[in-house]
């Protein structure tokens, strides 16, 4: 895990700091305190000003890191663009807050047709055994190809 908020380039104070974003590799780009709940003030505020503050403190975060991650940098920004987007209609008084209630109502939520049956699992256990039986054979077929090969050469050589 990172040690480093990679936004602001602070220690991080905890192991389960939240993530910003996953790298190609799949390591975790967490946030620190600080930088996280600049970034819940800023895309789920309800006052513009609030809303513009924290966009400008978490560009300025990120400029103060200094960090040359691309991907931190794109997802940052593209943080700020819509909340930036978000804070105009806030103002205008345009935007429709049920929006927000929907998407925290949608985030976490596990429909019936995305959860594992016992078919599924079955299936799961089915292929793993195929796969292993796969693996074997394949490591014993190559085991045998590098036996004839070097008993080859013992032969074409020494003999």
């Amino acid at each position: 895990m990172a040690k480093y908020c990679c936004v602001c380039k602070r220690m991080l104070e905890r192991d389960d700091a939240p993530i910003l974003t996953m790298s190609a590799y799949g390591s975790p780009k967490c946030l620190c305190d600080e930088c996280a709940d600049t970034v819940e003030r800023a895309t789920a505020s309800r006052d513009y000003e609030e809303i513009i503050n924290s966009c400008q403190s978490l560009g300025d975060a990120l400029t103060r890191g200094d960090t040359g991650d691309i991907q931190v940098i794109n997802t940052v920004n593209s943080i700020i663009s819509e909340a930036k987007d978000r804070a105009e209609k806030i103002n205008d008084g345009t935007y429709d807050f049920s929006i927000d209630e929907k998407e925290d109502e949608e985030e976490f939520e596990i429909t019936e047709d995305l959860e594992e049956t016992e078919e599924d699992r079955a299936k799961d256990e089915k292929e793993a055994k195929v796969m292993k039986l796969f693996d074997t054979i394949t490591s014993w077929a190559a085991g045998i190809i590098l036996l004839g090969a070097v008993i080859f050469f013992i032969i074409k050589f020494v003999i």
